[in-house]
């Protein structure tokens, strides 16, 4: 996509952006869950 040349290599991709919807939110644990 970006002719590169060979000894170049993607290690990480980063998106940036927005999501099209709100994620729902994630259920956290108690403390007491957590520390057991």
């Amino acid at each position: 996509i970006f002719n590169w040349d060979d000894n170049v290599y993607v290690v990480a991709l980063l998106p940036i952006g927005y999501p099209d919807e709100s994620p729902e939110q994630r259920k956290r644990l108690s403390l007491q869950e957590i520390i057991i």
